[in-house]
């Protein structure tokens, strides 16, 4: 996905980036959340350009390829009350079809860490990390090429994000473009493989994570936030002490132990 020079009101000024299958995508700072929800087609672009696979993204698009792009928000909408009735409605609304259905709704439920206990559940019941894992369950049913996931790491605790990183991992490699929103910049730094840093109503820093939040530029911009670990070891380099830049705090203990 291909997105040049697009701007939308005062939120998003001349944004040019893009989304390769297979990465996980990081994209932080206040003004992202809007880009989200035009990659998604909820709010139109002023200018500017979309593209994915040489095919223009516009309401057309949306219509003609409605599994394609899918949106787990933090506030993610549920339309039935139970479980299994979310399943159907998504799938007939995404024009998706399958003869297993049930089977891939149980395999599903499963794999983000529900069970079949919980097909017929009604949604209201549910736990805030429960509807979330739903969320997730239920936009992936679909097999969109592309999967956003808005801010939603500040509703799980520990177990649930560990579930959380696992499942996007397993969507990277099945070749899925992911697009991961948080303002936790800690979690973009560790588990994402590409940045996208926002400040104001623009994109300013674009490129692999490690590069960006390790650049000078990002860490003298101000305003911009800095992963913990990489703090360390800037600072470190700084006073001249031969650190390398890691995304896990023990292999900066063993740096430490090796050159101070």
């Amino acid at each position: 996905m291909i997105i040049k020079s697009l701007s939308f009101k005062d939120y998003l000024k001349d944004v040019n980036c893009h989304f390769t299958s297979g990465l996980i995508t990081g994209v932080t700072g206040i003004s992202a959340m809007y880009l989200l929800d035009v990659i998604n087609g909820d709010l139109p672009i002023s200018s500017g350009r979309m593209t994915m696979a040489s095919r223009v993204i516009n309401d057309n698009f949306y219509r003609r390829y409605p599994a394609e792009i899918a949106y787990i928000r933090e506030d993610y909408p549920f339309f039935t009350n139970k479980v299994f009735d979310e399943f159907i409605f998504t799938a007939k609304y995404r024009n998706y079809q399958n003869d297993l259905l049930k089977t891939k709704i149980v395999n599903l439920l499963t794999l983000v860490g529900l069970d079949d206990d919980y097909l017929y559940r009604d949604i209201k019941t549910l736990s805030t990390s429960e509807k979330i894992a739903l969320s997730i369950a239920v936009n992936i049913i679909f097999d969109p090429k592309v999967i956003i996931f808005g801010d939603i790491i500040k509703y799980l605790d520990k177990n649930n994000l560990k579930k959380l990183v696992s499942i996007i991992n397993n969507l990277k490699e099945s070749g899925k473009i992911i697009i991961f929103y948080s303002d936790d910049v800690d979690f973009i730094y560790a588990h994402t493989d590409v940045v996208l840093i926002f400040k104001d109503n623009t994109s300013i820093l674009f490129g692999p994570t490690d590069k960006v939040y390790s650049s000078d530029r990002a860490n003298n911009i101000k305003g911009i936030k800095i992963p913990s670990l990489v703090k360390i070891t800037y600072l470190a380099k700084k006073k001249k002490v031969k650190l390398s830049y890691h995304k896990d705090v023990r292999d900066i203990i063993k740096d430490v132990y090796k050159h101070v």
